[in-house]
């Protein structure tokens, strides 16, 4: 799993440099008889990443994907239920939005960019904003201390050299919305690769990481567990699923 999430942890939302949008991927949330809000599953620290960026005010909006399964067609999206439960912790209602239903990695990407365009496309018409910025926070300097790094302040993660995923000297001046994206720090190299795809500028504020500073090698390492099984099928999946938009889906 580190191979993935690297070794530099957890950054500080006060860290982080003013962005157009604070960006929440979904699968934190799971149904459960009797719960309307529903139940958290174990990546919880992605909507509690969310918060702690739009409390600080890194942005002008928090966006919730609208994460659903294709078995579960008439389930409430997830964004929904967490753009809710935000109201219900304080957040202005006004600062939220909800992508439309989103069933993978890639189309939550594409769901964000055109959420974006439209809310660009209304406030122009509306004489808020010029054409060529999104927000004003889009005038600020993009040379921000995690650009192009796995966690805010971290050293920039090996993998992601090799994928090609750092960003060069001739992409610094990408032109696209800029973004704080936050899911799970092992799912952060492909969740960034997609966005930079749809043309944003992507600040990464992992969370959710997996493995723990303070882990020690002793006897029980050496002992099959169903925790150390269950990571290796996650990160299994995600080598799987950066290799597949890097060869085939290019």
């Amino acid at each position: 799993m580190a191979l993935f999430e690297g070794t530099s942890g957890r950054g500080q939302a006060e860290e982080v440099k003013n962005a157009d949008a604070i960006v929440v991927l979904s699968g934190m949330l799971r149904d459960s008889k009797g719960a309307p809000l529903m139940e958290w599953s174990d990546a919880v620290d992605r909507f509690e990443g969310g918060i702690d960026l739009i409390k600080a005010n890194k942005a002008p909006i928090l966006i919730f994907t609208g994460g659903y399964v294709p078995w579960l067609p008439d389930a409430r999206p997830e964004g929904e239920v967490l753009k809710e439960r935000a109201v219900n912790l304080g957040v202005p209602e006004n600062k939220i939005q909800v992508t439309g239903k989103v069933g993978n990695t890639e189309v939550e990407a594409s769901a964000v960019k055109k959420l974006l365009e439209n809310l660009k496309m209304r406030d122009v018409e509306n004489g808020k904003r010029d054409n060529k910025q999104l927000t004003a926070n889009s005038q600020q300097p993009t040379n921000s201390v995690g650009s192009g790094q796995l966690a805010v302040g971290g050293k920039k993660h090996w993998l992601w050299r090799w994928l090609g995923l750092v960003k060069t000297e001739e992409k610094a001046g990408r032109s696209g919305p800029r973004i704080i994206l936050v899911t799970s720090a092992f799912h952060m190299p492909r969740a960034k690769m997609l966005f930079e795809r749809q043309g944003f500028e992507v600040e990464p504020f992992p969370v959710d990481f997996q493995n723990s500073d303070r882990s020690k090698t002793t006897i029980l390492s050496f002992v099959p567990s169903a925790q150390a099984l269950a990571k290796s099928e996650t990160a299994m999946r995600e080598g799987i699923g950066v290799l597949y938009y890097l060869v085939i889906k290019r």
